[in-house]
């Protein structure tokens, strides 16, 4: 302090007769001079008490300042001494424990905190008491008489220099946000419990493909189809990019691969509301099909959720539908081929009983008699097949055996065994039946029928095309006409020749008239 400053109440004095010099002066007396000296205490006094009254008023402020910053703060505020005793509190503090700052002064601050949480604040309490930098945790505290409320502590330590050190503690209500949090983890339980309890293999993709979640399912079947015995497969568990192992695949499986990611990216960008795709995933053990679904997550697409099904029971069970259905459409065909035999044997016999009774018209009756069985040769053996293509060497034989049966004339046929798996395609079946009914007829009638005998052999023009040679005693007449002119004899001939892969040809052998016919493709074709 400097010694030649002047005091306060030297100040004081100078200003109060500086108040005192303004009003009018009297002659100089003693008297006049002690009333002057009481005339500017009294001044003094009224300068001293205006100044407190203002120091009052400044003080009220500040409380009032004080009470709306501490006692009144959102946040309670509570003051703990080293020896872990409640010194101070506000009231938002009383009100969070449900006592009056009265009743919570002096109490033991452990005392408010729930048994299963003392150990967390007794260690931070120890470690801000080595270390005064600032700690904060959450506890659950009893709020008086009997609930809890979770409270978030932010705790500072301060040391007077001449006194010990207290902690100062921040408490907000957190208890809202605790139950929004364990709805959520129940929430979350309970999805994932359902997603577990379903049997589709199920995973949940965000928008850049990264796996966020997968049902008990889906790591089984992980687990169970890993190369690695006891690790998931390579790229299907939680946080692995599910787009990057579909863009990256290769070999068996590689085109559904590609497919699922270019459906995954499609529902993700709302260019599809969903995507399916059934595939079979087929083990060393097992045939499999699966049907893969891809679904928006949300309607805001932030992700997707993907199931895969196991349909190996109805794939099965619908290809043994579909067997079944064939197998009873192919037992229907049969018996209808039946019928229709049955029906031209019929026929047959009411044609033989006209020419009993009008032996006239005996030739041209058995002649219709004969293309009629070759139709029913026909049924017949389609009737017997388990296809409606038949075997040529069969047909052929068939129609032999009917003619020979016929016109009385016996026939060597002669089938190598390695012709036997050529078929004649269903449409052509009926026309070449025909025309090799009607090649057999004209044998018999120019020279089999006189000679005794006609021989049918089949012979190899190449492993695709048969040559079917009719052979009978005769010759060619010289001016004979190509068998592509029409004329009574072959007028049906050529009606029924296919526009493809059929050619008739004949030639002379010595006394031998041989008649070939030449089938291939589409009119004939191998068994496979």
């Amino acid at each position: 302090m400097n010694p030649t400053a002047p005091s306060s109440n030297h100040l004081l004095r100078i200003a109060a007769e500086a108040q005192l010099l303004g009003a009018p002066q009297a002659q100089t007396h003693p008297a006049e001079e002690l009333l002057h000296e009481l005339q500017v205490h009294q001044i003094e006094l009224e300068m001293q008490n205006e100044e407190l009254r203002r120091a009052h008023l400044d003080l009220d402020t500040e409380r009032a300042r004080y009470f709306d910053l501490y006692d009144l703060a959102p946040v309670g505020y509570i003051t703990v001494s080293e020896h872990g005793l409640v010194v101070q509190a506000n009231f938002t503090a009383s009100t969070l424990l449900g006592l009056n700052r009265g009743a919570l002064l002096k109490q033991a601050f452990s005392r408010f905190i729930v048994a299963e949480d003392a150990d967390t604040f007794y260690l931070l309490r120890k470690k801000i008491l080595i270390n005064p930098a600032p700690q904060s945790c959450e506890l659950r505290m009893i709020k008086v008489p009997d609930q809890q409320v979770w409270l978030h502590l932010n705790v500072t330590c301060a040391r007077d220099e001449a006194g010990p050190p207290e902690l100062r503690i921040a408490l907000s209500d957190i208890s809202e946000r605790k139950q929004v949090e364990a709805a959520l983890i129940e929430s979350e339980a309970l999805s994932l419990a359902i997603l577990n309890s379903v049997t589709p293999e199920i995973a949940v993709l965000d928008r850049n493909g990264v796996i966020l979640a997968a049902n008990e399912t889906w790591r089984r079947f992980s687990m169970e189809n890993s190369l690695v015995p006891g690790h998931p497969a390579a790229y299907t568990e939680v946080g692995a990019n599910y787009l990057s192992v579909c863009a990256s695949s290769t070999g068996v499986g590689s085109d559904e691969a590609l497919n699922t990611r270019q459906g995954v990216l499609a529902v993700l960008d709302g260019s599809l509301p969903v995507f399916t795709l059934e595939y079979p995933c087929h083990s060393p053990q097992e045939q499999r099909w699966f049907s893969m679904s891809v679904t928006p997550l949300g309607p805001n697409r932030r992700g997707v959720v993907i199931s895969h099904t196991n349909v190996t029971q109805i794939h099965l069970q619908e290809e043994l539908r579909l067997h079944n259905e064939a197998l009873h459409r192919k037992a229907l065909v049969r018996e209808v081929h039946h019928r229709i035999k049955n029906n031209l044997q019929g026929i047959t016999g009411l044609l033989s009983q006209f020419a009993k009774i009008y032996p006239e018209t005996a030739e041209p009756i058995t002649q219709a008699i004969s293309q009629v069985q070759g139709i029913s040769v026909i049924h017949g053996l389609q009737g017997c097949s388990n296809t409606s293509s038949v075997r040529l060497s069969e047909l052929t034989q068939a129609i032999a055996r009917d003619a020979e049966i016929l016109w009385q004339t016996p026939f060597t046929v002669k089938i190598p065994e390695e012709w036997r798996d050529h078929l004649v395609a269903e449409k052509e079946a009926v026309p070449i039946a025909l025309i090799l009914n009607e090649l057999l007829l004209n044998a018999v009638k120019h020279g089999g029928k006189a000679h005794g005998h006609v021989r049918v052999t089949l012979q190899d023009a190449n492993r695709e095309s048969i040559h079917i040679c009719i052979t009978n005693a005769g010759r060619l007449q010289i001016d004979s006409p190509p068998l592509d002119v029409i004329h009574s004899g072959l007028k049906l001939i050529t009606a029924l020749m296919p526009p493809n892969g059929a050619h008739i040809n004949r030639e002379q052998l010595g006394d031998e008239v041989v008649t070939v016919l030449t089938l291939a493709p589409p009119v004939i074709f191998l068994e496979t």
